[in-house]
């Protein structure tokens, strides 16, 4: 499981390169309980996340963000998932989703992947989330604080959001509801 809190923290995210996004839910997934990572950086090479040669690169900077730790021995250890407790009750960890192995998630690009980690942390997956899209990308009619600080406008906005609706997610538009799913006709316009 993904830390909800953790993914919420755009700050250390904006520090992360594309690769080290990609691979998060993968090392999420190999942690064990006391978040030792218990696959190897050959073995992350050949799951087809990246090009073989960035993966050193992308575990240094989720190293330098302190999103994993490194013992005396070498091995890492991951700060950013999370095991379930029985007794918290709550919306604290997004699901390793199926979709985090997946050819459309593995040709992510940054701030792809963070506009999905936004929809997925901002509500319950599942359940529908209402959010003004000028929140999401920077303009001049939003004088408080953007939900996203990494979309310079609409155009950029609508060609992150786009894809996602193309593959997996569904978004409802207006009083209307209209909702557009990979099945609407020309989604794309």
């Amino acid at each position: 499981m993904l830390n909800r809190e953790i993914l919420q923290q755009h700050n250390k995210l904006n520090l992360l390169n594309t690769i080290s996004l990609r691979i998060m839910p993968l090392l999420a997934a190999q942690a064990d309980f006391d978040g030792y990572i218990g696959i190897s950086i050959d073995e992350i090479k050949e799951k087809g996340y990246m090009t073989k040669r960035l993966v050193p690169a992308a575990i240094d900077a989720l190293l330098n963000v302190g999103l994993l730790r490194q013992d005396e021995d070498g091995k890492l250890y991951n700060l950013f998932s999370y095991n379930t407790d029985v007794n918290k009750k709550g919306f604290y960890y997004i699901n390793l989703f199926k979709v985090f192995d997946q050819d459309i998630f593995k040709s992510m690009y940054n701030s792809r992947i963070k506009l999905l980690f936004y929809i997925l942390t901002a509500k319950i997956p599942g359940t529908w989330h209402s959010v003004s899209v000028e929140k999401l990308y920077r303009n001049k009619t939003v004088k408080s604080k953007l939900a996203l600080e990494i979309f310079e406008n609409f155009d950029d906005l609508m060609g992150n959001l786009i894809p996602l609706i193309d593959g997996f997610i569904e978004v409802k538009l207006g009083r209307e509801a209209t909702t557009l799913t990979k099945k609407s006709p020309n989604l794309k316009e």
